[in-house]
């Protein structure tokens, strides 16, 4: 009986070993692509302020200060999220909404921010910006479809103030 018993528990074991497994393989992909499309979004945001500051935007350089630093942040949480640390996938989902919001007050801001020399930088960096989120949008569905299918909610890339039907859009 003790045999059996030692013999059941290890398979247990071994089971929910490969079922982490599984898991970690199946979500790998999937944040594989969220994270070259926030990373693209940060990298396109560090570009459009760091040259907005080079060419000297007083009033708002608090604001293009922080949206700059926020992009490095999520550039560095990006780089070091694994796929089942649900501590370092909170903290990316974190610095994204950060990142977002701070872009949102540029983006209301930007006729004070732009002068001839800089229109057509903001054209470029905006239709940039509306292709990282509609690749953000699209990856974070597909990443949240597997952490439902591998029943790890806990990783959801989830904003708690948006709806699921509702879209961020530039």
């Amino acid at each position: 009986m003790k045999i059996l018993l030692s013999l059941t528990f290890m398979l247990l074991l071994n089971s929910q070993k490969s079922i982490g497994q599984n898991t970690q393989s199946d979500l790998m992909p999937k944040l594989i692509e969220l994270k070259i499309a926030l990373k693209l979004r940060a990298n396109k945001v560090f570009s459009f302020t760091s040259g907005l500051l080079k060419n000297g935007n007083p009033d708002k350089k608090s604001l293009l200060n922080k949206s700059n630093i926020l992009a490095k942040e999520l550039m560095i949480y990006v780089d070091s999220t694994k796929p089942l640390d649900t501590i370092l996938v909170k903290m990316l989902f974190s610095k994204n909404e950060n990142l977002t919001s701070s872009v949102k007050k540029i983006l209301v801001s930007i006729e004070t921010l732009l002068d001839k020399k800089n229109e057509k930088n903001f054209t470029v960096f905006f239709a940039e910006l509306d292709t990282a989120e509609r690749a953000i949008n699209k990856a974070k569905r597909n990443y949240n479809a597997a952490c439902k299918t591998n029943k790890r909610l806990d990783l959801e890339f989830v904003d708690p103030n948006e709806d699921e039907d509702t879209k961020v859009e530039f």
